[in-house]
C-alpha cells in the first residue's frame, strides 16, 4: 500500500502550520495546526479553536495524528484509507492557511456544521485550497444528487402520462 500521509507526533517534532487529520474509533477530525499547539476545526458549534492535544482526544483514548496529503494522484488516494488524502492541489502558503483558518474562527463565517455538506474535512480542505471539498462524503453527495435527479425525471415521466 502506498503511504501518501505521514504519522505524527507532536511531542517529539515541531509542527509547521499544515492541516491534521485524526483517526479515531468511531470519527475522524480534520482541523488546521496553526502553530503553538493549537488547532482550528469546524464542530458542531462552529470553528473552535482547541489544544492539540484536546484535537486528538476522543473520551479517554488519545490517537495519532497525521498529516492531511493534497495534490496526490487519483489512483494514491484509492489506494489507502479513505478520507486521508485529496487530488486537490496545495494553492496556498502555511501562512495563507493559517490566516483563513483565523479569519474563520473570528468571524464564525463558515456557516453551520452539516455531516454531509459542511463538515470538518470541508473546512480543512477550504483553508488549504478555497474549495470545500470531502473526500469521505463525496460518494454520498453524488448519490444523492442522482437520486434526485432520477426522482425529478421520474415526477417529469408521471405528469406525462
Amino acid at each position: 500500500m502506498i503511504q501518501v500521509y505521514e504519522r505524527i507526533n507532536p511531542a517529539s517534532s515541531p509542527l509547521l502550520p499544515t492541516t491534521i487529520h485524526h483517526a479515531a474509533h468511531r470519527s475522524d477530525n480534520s482541523g488546521i495546526y496553526v502553530g503553538e499547539g493549537h488547532v482550528f476545526h469546524l464542530t458542531r458549534t462552529g470553528v473552535d479553536k482547541t489544544s492539540l492535544y484536546c484535537f486528538q482526544r476522543e473520551g479517554k483514548n488519545l490517537y495519532s495524528l497525521r498529516i492531511y496529503a493534497y495534490g496526490r494522484s487519483q489512483l494514491g488516494c484509492w489506494l489507502t484509507r479513505w478520507g486521508t488524502c485529496t487530488t486537490l492541489p496545495e494553492t496556498k502558503s502555511p501562512q495563507e492557511v493559517v490566516n483563513k483558518a483565523r479569519e474563520l474562527h473570528e468571524h464564525d463565517s463558515f456557516g453551520g456544521y452539516d455531516l454531509i455538506n459542511n463538515n470538518c474535512e470541508h473546512f480543512a480542505s477550504f483553508c488549504r485550497t478555497d474549495i470545500r471539498a470531502s473526500a469521505q462524503t463525496a460518494l454520498v453527495s453524488a448519490c444523492g444528487q442522482k437520486i434526485s435527479e432520477v426522482k425529478e425525471w421520474f415526477m417529469k415521466f408521471l405528469q406525462t402520462k
